[in-house]
């Protein structure tokens, strides 16, 4: 068989037995599959639920009164009082020898003393009787004698009633424009460059210019006045740079010194002025209080 094997395959005489053997191997596996259903099984006793249920009930029992056992440490001494020897105190700057003398023993003094150690304040007479260290009986005996001061009460700041101001919207520094109601120190910064820049106010309604609400300025109507020269422009020696500065007759400036210009370097009066072409009747009237010849 072996020859058969090796002339065969072209094989060595190990390599043959090794073949030999796996061959063997195989059949002995796959009988031994066929036989495993007929194999006595264990038996497997079956659960006692009786003794599961007991033991069930015993570590629950045990949890119980280790759990009781644990919170014993936290219950109230057993004390009838007669221990105490009281007189007036106030809990919260008792020391320890205050304690002791009032009759608690230092086992009771140290856990009162952590307790105000770590931040705790008595500001009632029932947060004494909360302490776990003083017994029910101790403080009925001390109650009548702690003294807590009285509460704060809240009392809502007082402000001075607001006193309206008058103030010139042409004189008015920044502090004054702050003092208006809705003003504040933006909008009044504002305000008296916005005045520099062209010269003065000669209404009111030029503070929605710099954005002020309309409402707001009629808020503020009655706390406003009106007084002051404008500062006006000679229009027949005004420089192009100076002219350019000043908001109402910066997009107009060129058009106006080249019309004064060719009307011979004069320009006589207004009714010649608003003859320029270009200048539409809305920038004429803002023009005209800052305008003289």
């Amino acid at each position: 068989m072996f020859k058969w094997l090796q002339n065969y395959f072209e094989i060595t005489r190990q390599q043959a037995w090794a073949a030999i053997a796996m061959v063997m191997l195989c059949i002995l596996l796959i009988g031994f599959s066929y036989y495993i259903p007929y194999l006595p099984h264990a038996k497997i006793n079956p659960i006692d639920t009786a003794s599961l249920a007991q033991l069930q009930e015993q570590l629950q029992a045990d949890t119980i009164s280790s759990f009781q056992n644990k919170t014993t440490t936290y219950n109230k001494p057993v004390s009838d009082g007669s221990n105490i020897r009281p007189f007036a105190f106030n809990p919260n700057t008792l020391d320890k020898a205050g304690w002791l003398r009032l009759g608690f023993n230092e086992r009771a003094v140290k856990t009162i003393l952590n307790y105000k150690n770590k931040g705790g304040q008595f500001y009632s007479k029932a947060d004494v009787e909360k302490m776990y260290s003083i017994s029910e009986a101790e403080y009925k005996k001390i109650e009548p004698f702690i003294q807590l001061p009285e509460p704060k009460k809240y009392e809502p700041k007082k402000y001075a009633p607001y006193t309206p101001i008058t103030i010139n919207v042409n004189t008015a520094d920044t502090a004054q424009w702050n003092k208006l109601r809705g003003i504040g120190v933006v909008l009044s910064q504002r305000i008296v460059s916005y005045r520099t820049q062209i010269g003065g106010f000669y209404s009111i309604q030029q503070l929605t210019e710099i954005g002020i609400a309309d409402t707001l300025i009629q808020q503020l109507k009655s706390q406003l006045i009106l007084k002051g020269g404008i500062k006006k422009i000679n229009i027949n020696t005004v420089l192009f740079q100076n002219l350019s500065l000043h908001p109402y007759f910066k997009n107009s400036a060129l058009t106006i010194l080249k019309f004064r210009k060719t009307n011979g370097g004069q320009i006589a009066d207004w009714e010649t002025f608003s003859a320029i072409e270009g200048l539409t009747p809305e920038v004429l009237a803002r023009m005209k209080p800052y305008v003289e010849f």
